[in-house]
């Protein structure tokens, strides 16, 4: 990807780009339905030469960067993007009807399957510092599956941004990264807004995604020599696998609690400064 100007670029296979095109067109309707959310818009899209443009959104911050500087500023940014994704969930439609490649046990259930984002992380979600939004960026599915699909269970989506808020940037933020309160106001947004959300279910499919995390958790792959960068990296995962392990004994257990939020609870969708 290249910015031009006041332009995104994005070349890639044809086919793959195609389905981000069609999804962030579909999202960003949504997003202007709801308000909840806002999606860069599409300026232009070449299929033949598998290239699309996008508009840049000046003065965006990236969860990760807001959260590394007060994380509980952004426990309402995260409950308002629990809600976004519910309503992605509930209302986003595409003619390709590819599934990811992330099987569940849940996949046969009335209602369980959904067209996704494909690749939520801290990184594809951002607030508008300027317009005091929330932004979600990137609608292509990880390139870790493959970068196809277009549809999976409800879960993989909330799974895999969960995940993500535990992965640490560095380890000297470590005793200051409020992953657990981030994805519980994450996952309360979300349930506000879908009824068919289930506790139990999302245990369960994270249980069955356990595979496809650990190679996202090694991607890019971690050196070999054993340097002092591989064994801090190593202490590191160790430490996030624990806590992931912890969050979801906790939420096993029925003892998952709902985030303090600045100024309301998670079903008030206020912005990450409030």
């Amino acid at each position: 990807m290249e910015r031009i100007g006041n332009v995104f670029r994005k070349r890639g296979d044809t086919e793959i780009l195609r389905q981000e095109f069609e999804k962030t067109v579909a999202a960003a309707a949504i997003a202007h339905k709801t308000g909840l959310f806002r999606v860069p818009k599409v300026l232009d899209f070449d299929a033949k030469d598998g290239q699309m443009d996008t508009e840049w959104i000046p003065g965006l911050c990236t969860l990760q960067a807001l959260a590394l500087k007060d994380a509980g500023a952004c426990y309402g940014l995260c409950g308002r993007l629990g809600s976004a994704i519910a309503m992605v969930h509930e209302n986003l439609t595409l003619r390709t009807r590819e599934p990811i490649a992330v099987h569940s046990c849940l996949d046969g259930l009335p209602g369980n399957q959904v067209f996704c984002h494909g690749d939520l992380t801290c990184r594809n979600v951002c607030y508008d510092t300027d317009h005091k939004s929330l932004v979600i960026l990137d609608w292509a599915t990880a390139p870790l599956l493959s970068g196809r699909g277009t549809r999976a269970t409800r879960y993989f989506d909330l799974i895999w941004f969960s995940f993500d808020l535990f992965f640490l940037p560095t380890a000297a933020k470590m005793a200051f990264w409020k992953a657990s309160p981030m994805a519980d106001a994450f996952l309360s947004g979300y349930s506000a807004q879908c009824r068919q959300f289930a506790p139990n279910h999302f245990n369960l499919t994270a249980a069955e995604m356990a595979p496809c995390l650990g190679k996202l958790l090694n991607h890019p792959p971690p050196p070999r020599l054993r340097s002092p960068r591989a064994i801090a990296r190593a202490l590191k995962e160790r430490i996030f696998q624990w806590r992931w392990q912890n969050y979801l004994l906790r939420r096993r257990n029925g003892a998952a609690s709902s985030a303090r939020f600045p100024g309301g609870s998670p079903g008030k969708h206020g912005s990450a400064g409030e």
